[in-house]
């Protein structure tokens, strides 16, 4: 769906037992097993309310990243939460949001 929303993200798989912080909005950054770049990323975990899949997921938006990553694994460091998950009354709205979302990871500053 994030493709199709012009916001690619690789799907996130904890591993069993790991602790994972509220459902929400981050800006994180993610590093490919194999690889010492961390990159920056937006990430949504939780319910999806606007388009709801009836689980929860994690799901990360790496910037300024366009490889096909599906099946690596990778480690994801949660840094700040932007905001609490919110439904959105429409798709259009939801991508506004994510705009934001990308401009606020963008800008931040450890």
């Amino acid at each position: 769906m994030g493709h199709r929303l012009g916001f690619p993200t690789a799907n996130v798989q904890p591993d069993p037992g790991q602790q994972l912080p509220e459902n929400g909005v981050y800006i994180a950054e993610l590093k490919l097993h194999g690889e010492q770049q961390w990159r920056r990323c937006v990430v949504n975990q939780g319910m999806q309310p606007t388009l709801p899949s009836g689980r929860a997921t994690i799901e990360a938006f790496i910037l300024d990243f366009h490889r096909d990553i599906y099946g690596e694994r990778l480690t994801l460091r949660f840094l700040a939460l932007l905001r609490h998950e919110h439904r959105f009354d429409s798709i259009e709205l939801l991508i506004e949001q994510l705009g934001r979302d990308e401009q606020d990871a963008r800008a931040y500053q450890k």
